[in-house]
């Protein structure tokens, strides 16, 4: 009973919680405290700023719902958002921890229906496995971002036709700031927005974050990078695909599906969604604000 009394105690409850996402090559693990803590033989590193909703059960089904919100920049929101990594189910689990009794508790075993970047930071759905097997099989949400990974089945580009394979010119001692001499005739982040870098010589990945001029910023350090070993960059997408009309009735595009990839055809959200209310955006435009 240490566990339950912990928990319904105002002086000695201190929980925190544990957050397990397994993707389809990896596994990242986050923690809602202030300090890393080690459960199952897994270490949890803290996550600045993790919340989550309280767990929602309909009154009529078997499905229950959460929602995760964490920085954007986290390694787990990269490879959900922008992965170029086939789309395969992750699975998260949420375990609740009381750390004077030790004693941890799963609260949440589930699936990633849906992330939703927005700024620094992002929101992170998931969905009992019911639930989620119905949202894949049937694609009930309506988003103006495209629901596709970029290079997967559903998005239809070709991985192959937007890789540079060449070698690192120099490598920060931090480990994630890279300089790539060859990437420097392309726009800035042409290589960014989750794109990957692949060292040749063992397939080991890691998400591009930035790329201004011929600087690189990954996720985290490869165990030994050097200067002169042989990778391969894939162009990032910002998964939109925006199409409307200026006040004028001028029909504008924006977007890296289209612009960039000329891939509009297969863009997998709804483009022509408002993302703000036109009638405010009119009457801005009216008082010259």
């Amino acid at each position: 009973m240490a566990y339950l009394d912990d928990e319904s105690s105002v002086s000695d409850g201190a929980p925190v919680e544990l957050y397990d996402f397994t993707g389809p090559t990896a596994s990242y693990r986050y923690t809602s405290g202030a300090t890393a803590v080690t459960y199952g033989g897994n270490s949890y590193t803290p996550a600045p700023g993790l919340v989550r909703s309280a767990i929602e059960h309909p009154t009529t089904g078997t499905t229950s719902t959460l929602s995760v919100t964490m920085r954007a920049s986290e390694s787990v929101v990269q490879m959900l958002a922008f992965s170029t990594q086939s789309h395969r189910p992750t699975r998260l689990r949420v375990y609740r921890q009381q750390a004077n009794s030790g004693e941890t508790r799963t609260v949440w075993d589930g699936e990633v229906t849906l992330v939703s970047p927005r700024g620094a930071l992002a929101q992170i759905q998931a969905a009992t496995k019911l639930s989620a097997w119905l949202r894949r099989k049937i694609g009930i949400d309506a988003s103006w971002r495209c629901r596709y990974r970029l290079y997967d089945p559903g998005c239809k580009v070709v991985a192959g036709d937007w890789d540079l394979t060449t070698t690192v010119s120099s490598v920060a001692s931090d480990g994630v700031t890279i300089v790539v001499a060859s990437v420097g005739g392309q726009p800035d982040d042409w290589f960014a927005k989750g794109a990957e870098l692949l060292r040749v010589s063992d397939s080991e990945r890691r998400i591009v974050y930035r790329q201004v001029g011929t600087t690189l910023t990954i996720n985290e350090p490869f165990p030994t990078l050097t200067a002169g070993d042989s990778v391969t960059l894939y162009a990032g997408c910002d998964h939109t695909h925006r199409f409307y009309t200026d006040f004028v009735g001028t029909p504008l595009v924006s977007g890296d599906c289209q612009l960039k990839f000329g891939n509009a055809v297969n863009f997998g959200g709804e483009g022509s969604l408002p993302g703000s209310n036109p009638f405010t955006l009119n009457i801005r435009h009216l008082i010259g604000s």
